[in-house]
């Protein structure tokens, strides 16, 4: 397997997990900020 081409393969894999972990925090469901001063009463 020539470098190059290695090379890319490792690349594309690094982009597609890092691409897939930052939709997955994005997706992530969050509190509203809301919430937790509506706590405090």
């Amino acid at each position: 397997m020539p470098w190059p081409v290695l090379g890319a393969v490792v690349a594309g894999g690094l982009l597609v997990v890092g691409g897939t972990s930052v939709l997955t925090a994005l997706a992530a469901p969050r509190p509203r900020p809301v919430t937790f001063t509506a706590a405090r009463e």
